[in-house]
């Protein structure tokens, strides 16, 4: 009892730290957790996720391991820890994590949407098809159906097979219609697609489902600015005040008052917008072109250069 009250405290200030940008602090108090936690499978689980959000890769593999050496055939832990691999593209070490899996729980969709994406995340496009696949005439699901789309919509910039992928999702769509993210993937594709038309009516559908999901509404602000649509304004607005930390709705607002003749006031959109994911290309080019609208050459080639350099 007293160790879990100790955890309580300490999972606050964690958070505390993580929530501040002390990464140093928040390494050693979620080291200090996985210790007290012994070998709580659960806690130790939770512990580590919060390592990984930590950026310390070593810590959670530590205490992932330890809640696998209580609990060898505890599926968030093994998910976890294939993950984490991913991310530290360690593939071969995460496929050692999928055969286990799917040794330990043959039947689990997880076991080959997990194959799928760590495939896929190597750039192994064809044994992540074959693996989404697999899995979808075993035991189909969302995450599967979505892993397969997403692979064959990136692995091809042929309109004719992206319209293929669109086409299976659609059906997918079509015997799961509650399945919100498959919609919102689908909608998204359709913007990408250059299918603006579409996109609208598809989104405008949607909000009759989740009138406040700000994904939809910046779905439809973008959609609407593409169009030079007057009303992209509107669903802008209402999208950042449901998410305003969110950068692509901050991107999409500021992008619209730019658009609609304010760049100044869309300024501190798009630069928090850029704080918050400073690697996006799209938001760069999006602030050099406000900078320069604001007749601030300079900064705006800055941006713009760095822009085009990730798009190449």
């Amino acid at each position: 009892d007293r160790h879990r009250g100790h955890l309580k405290v300490l999972l606050a200030l964690g958070r505390v730290h993580l929530a501040l940008n002390q990464r140093d602090d928040a390494r050693l108090t979620f080291a200090k957790m996985a210790r007290l936690a012994v070998y709580n499978t659960g806690e130790l689980h939770r512990i580590a996720q919060y390592q990984f959000q930590s950026n310390d890769a070593e810590g959670a593999e530590w205490s992932l391991t330890k809640a696998l050496q209580a609990e060898p055939r505890h599926v968030p832990s093994l998910v976890t820890l294939a993950r984490l691999y991913v991310a530290s593209r360690r593939t071969d070490d995460a496929l050692g994590v999928v055969v286990r899996l799917r040794r330990e729980h043959p039947k689990l969709p997880i076991g080959y949407a997990l194959a799928g994406d760590v495939y896929r995340a190597a750039g192994r496009t064809d044994e992540a098809i074959a693996a989404y696949s697999a899995g979808m005439s075993v035991a189909p699901e969302s995450g599967l159906a979505l892993g397969l789309f997403r692979t064959r919509f990136a692995a091809s910039a042929e309109t004719i097979k992206r319209k293929e992928a669109l086409l299976d999702l659609a059906a997918w769509i079509r015997t799961e219609p509650r399945d919100i993210q498959a919609l919102r993937t689908y909608g998204a594709a359709l913007i990408e697609l250059d299918r603006v038309d579409e996109a609208i009516e598809f989104h405008t559908k949607m909000l009759v489902t989740v009138p406040d999901d700000p994904g939809v509404l910046n779905a439809l602000a973008y959609a609407y600015n593409e169009k030079g649509d007057a009303r992209a304004k509107e669903y802008a607005e209402k999208a950042h005040a449901l998410a305003p930390q969110r950068p692509s709705v901050l991107d999409t607002y500021g992008w619209t008052l730019t658009r609609q003749g304010q760049p100044a006031l869309a300024l501190q959109f798009l630069r928090q917008a850029l704080y918050l994911a400073p690697n996006s290309g799209e938001i760069q080019f999006h602030l050099g072109a406000t900078l320069f609208e604001l007749g601030r050459q300079k900064e705006a080639m800055a941006q713009l250069r760095s822009a085009l350099s990730r798009s190449t």
